[in-house]
């Protein structure tokens, strides 16, 4: 696998990570719910697609509790356009394979060369 692509600087500020906040998901998902009203059961686990806009970029501290810590975090703030449930075996390929994916970056603490990425992939 290759490893994860370095983040740009912001501001001559190194950003160490990113994150998403979902604005507009409940009228998204009232809307969706329209098309085939269903009562799902407490405990219910669902498929849900989304389709968004990055509507705006934020850079936070990338470790509040660290006051040490100079990193950033970009945050993505997504604008919901609209959403769809699928059936588990339309989305079952993706899913394992981003399981698989986060499996592999477990204990990866590190973007340097020597931290155990492929950086050529097949």
């Amino acid at each position: 696998m290759a490893k994860p692509k370095a983040l740009a600087p912001f501001e001559d500020t190194e950003v160490a990570s990113v994150g998403i906040k979902l604005a507009g998901a409940a009228t998204g998902l009232a809307d969706s719910m329209k098309v085939d009203p269903v009562a799902y059961k407490r405990g219910s686990r669902l498929n849900l697609l989304l389709v968004v806009e990055v509507d705006k970029v934020t850079h936070e501290p990338h470790d509040r509790a660290d006051e040490d810590d100079d990193r950033l975090r970009r945050v993505h703030i997504l604008k919901t356009e609209t959403a769809t449930f699928l059936a588990d075996d339309v989305v079952a390929d993706a899913l394992q394979r981003h399981r698989d994916a986060l499996k592999q970056l477990d204990g990866q603490t590190s973007l340097n060369d020597d931290d155990g990425w492929d950086d050529d992939p097949e």
